[in-house]
């Protein structure tokens, strides 16, 4: 479809000016899209943002109403004289639990707490009242009388609920305080929990706390009142665990505590953040969220351990629900201009195409080689009118051109078969001469290669005799270095000799010393065998004496023994001393014929390296000879290339001409056929 309009004038000037309009159209409707969108965009985030800090305010106020109201019920003459009254039961050792139902206690209560429930209850969100003492932390007094009344806080099975934390936080601090939604068992709902302390009427005395049990009804009114921005708007409210405090709009059962909303801006708001982004919500839809931190921290007086995030979203679809319908609107329309400019292009084109047709019909016989044609007159003042004006100017000079081509042809025929000729003879010349020159050319890259071999080998056996020089040198320093040592090693040698020959004179004392212990334990015996006759004859009077003598007569013999041991152990050390001596003797002989060994070999390597230093230098100078060679033949074989890279390009150049040459006088035979095709 495309080729058939683009075979036409008329067809390619539709498909050009259509695409241009339909583009410039289509460029202003985005930009007109977008910033629709745009402004769109804006005024949601600005909306919901003021909608979120207006329901953020709104549970503040909130809290703080149910504050008041309950520090206004605890300073009630009531409330206080009914803590009055528990307080002297307690004072005077009476158990207050026995007397929980009696009218007595109970009226004091009714008449106020149960008429604000009556009054209040449905509207705020007051489901129950406690009053719980400041010691035991017993249940006194409940408005509904369920299970939780007369459960003690401290120790019953309410002790981990919300209602003992509150009364643990009053009672610890003496101040208001508040916990937030968790499950109540009693009633098996999630509740909220205020408390405030009740002081004495007279003595000021801490006597109890007063709690009420909150539901969600009232903070469900408040975000619920967003509805009417949208019919996608939503506001609810999040904990600290990113669970939702409020119902959902679009689930049917409670989401207290049940629905989790681990979003972007609930992270947002509980870092402290406050804005508005585009985001997706619980429900993975996307939308344009607000967030915020509640701040219940300040309220004066709350003292709570939680946070509260409000935030208020509304579906994107219906925020650029308007974008779009004028984005489908701006389609069509776009659509219909561009059939409107087409249909113009159509019409413009085809007041050209006549005059167009009349003059390519020309203009085709004429490219057929009839140039006796003439062209019409075109009464036209426009481009076209030029254009006939030109193509007829173009014709007049292609006839007189025509003319004297076909007399240059001629010359030009007969000039080229002449130089063909000449070509084709100094082709066959120049084509033996660099036959010649590859020959001589292989001849010196032979001679070449011989020469790099040569040298290659010299600086071998150059670089070998440096080596030899440097191992001789090597091996000259490690044989005086031996010297040296073996030097070092005799002094030892004589020491260790000397050494040994005192160790011997050292034995030598020893056993003396080893006889003389030997002697006095021999005597030591023989007196304690004196002592033991002398206890004898003493009889009773000298057992004890008999037992010294016995003592005296073993340390004896173990001391013969010991020297005993000590001389067999010296008379072996003397044996290995006797052999030390001899191994030093011989090692001292040993050392000696190594240190004349070494003077020799180190003569002989000093002969060896004068030796390998005279090779050294002789191959150095057969290095530097085989180098000069080998540059020498290489400049040759250089220059023989170049000569042989000239002639080659002598012989193509030949070659070339003799192929233009060819082709020149062809081209003369083509031109002479060309002309005569044409009528003048």
């Amino acid at each position: 479809m495309v080729n058939l309009f683009t075979r036409t004038l008329m067809g390619k000037l539709v498909l050009y000016f259509a695409p241009i309009a339909l583009i410039a159209i289509l460029l202003i409707s985005f930009a007109s899209y977008q910033s629709t969108k745009v402004v769109l965009e804006q005024t949601a985030l600005r909306q919901i943002e003021n909608l979120s800090g207006i329901m953020g305010q709104r549970v503040r106020d909130y809290s703080e109403d149910v504050l008041h109201n309950l520090i206004f019920i605890s300073r009630v003459e009531r409330v206080r004289s009914f803590f009055d009254s528990v307080a002297a039961f307690q004072d005077n050792g009476i158990n207050v639990a026995q007397y929980l139902d009696s009218v007595t206690l109970s009226s004091a209560l009714d008449d106020t707490l149960s008429a604000w429930l009556s009054i209040n209850g449905a509207e705020q969100g007051y489901e129950d009242f406690y009053a719980i003492d400041a010691s035991e932390g017993l249940v006194l007094y409940t408005c509904k009388k369920q299970s939780d009344s007369g459960t003690n806080l401290r120790t019953g099975p309410l002790k981990e609920s919300s209602l003992a934390k509150v009364w643990e936080k009053v009672l610890r601090t003496q101040k208001p305080a508040m916990v937030d939604f968790s499950m109540y068992l009693p009633i098996n709902k999630p509740a909220v929990f205020l408390g405030v302390p009740v002081f004495g009427s007279t003595t000021n005395r801490f006597l109890g706390v007063l709690v009420v049990r909150l539901n969600a009804n009232h903070l469900n009114q408040i975000t619920s009142s967003v509805q009417s921005a949208g019919t996608s708007v939503e506001a609810y409210v999040v904990g600290n665990d990113m669970l939702m405090r409020t119902d959902s709009r679009f689930q049917t059962d409670s989401t207290i505590l049940g629905t989790k909303v681990d979003t972007e801006p609930v992270k947002l708001a509980l870092e402290g953040k406050t804005g508005s982004i585009s985001a997706t919500d619980y429900r993975g839809e996307a939308t344009f969220s607000a967030y915020l931190n509640v701040h219940l921290n300040k309220v004066k007086d709350l003292n709570p351990d939680f946070k509260w995030i409000v935030v208020t979203e509304i579906s994107a679809a219906e925020v650029l629900h308007s974008a779009e319908s004028l984005g489908q609107r701006t389609t069509f329309i776009t659509l219909c201009i561009a059939a409107v400019i087409g249909l113009i292009a159509f019409f413009l084109a085809k007041t050209f195409i006549g005059p167009l047709t009349v003059l390519a019909g020309q203009v085709s016989k004429a490219s057929e080689g009839d140039l006796t044609v003439r062209l019409e007159e075109f009464n036209r003042r426009d481009e076209i009118g030029v254009l006939g004006q030109a193509v007829g100017s173009m014709l007049d000079s292609l006839r007189d051109q025509v003319r004297r081509i076909t007399e240059v042809v001629t010359v030009l025929s007969s000039a080229a078969a002449d130089i063909s000729s000449t070509v084709a003879q100094l082709a066959t010349s120049t084509s033996k001469t660099s036959a010649a020159v590859t020959e001589t050319t292989t001849t010196v890259e032979q001679v070449k290669q011989a020469a790099k071999v040569s040298s290659e080998k010299a600086k071998k056996v150059s670089s070998s005799a440096q080596q030899a020089v440097q191992v001789s040198e090597s091996g000259k320093k490690a044989t005086e270095d031996t010297v040296h040592g073996m030097n070092l090693i005799k002094d030892q040698m004589e020491s260790i000799g000397e050494t040994v020959v005192r160790l011997s004179e050292h034995s030598q004392a020893i056993e003396d010393i080893i006889n003389a212990v030997q002697d006095i334990a021999d005597q030591s015996n023989l007196l304690a065998v004196n002592a033991s006759i002398e206890a004898a004859r003493a009889g009773d009077q000298g057992k004890g004496f008999a037992v010294v003598a016995y003592e005296i007569k073993n340390l004896a013999d173990q001391s013969k023994k010991a020297t005993e041991q000590v001389k067999s152990i010296l008379n072996d050390t003397r044996k290995w001393v006797n052999a030390v001596v001899m191994a030093a003797e011989q090692g001292g002989k040993a050392v000696d014929a190594g240190v004349t060994q070494s003077l020799v070999a180190g003569e002989a390597i000093q002969s060896l390296a004068s030796s390998v230093a005279t090779s050294s230098q002789a191959a150095s100078v057969i290095d530097s000879t085989s180098e000069q060679q080998f540059i020498g033949v290489d400049q040759v074989a250089r220059a023989m290339a170049n000569i042989e890279h000239a002639m080659r390009q002598n012989l193509d150049g030949t070659s070339q001409l003799e192929a233009a040459a060819k082709e020149l006088e062809e081209l003369g035979e083509f031109l002479r056929g060309l002309v005569h095709r044409y009528k003048i």
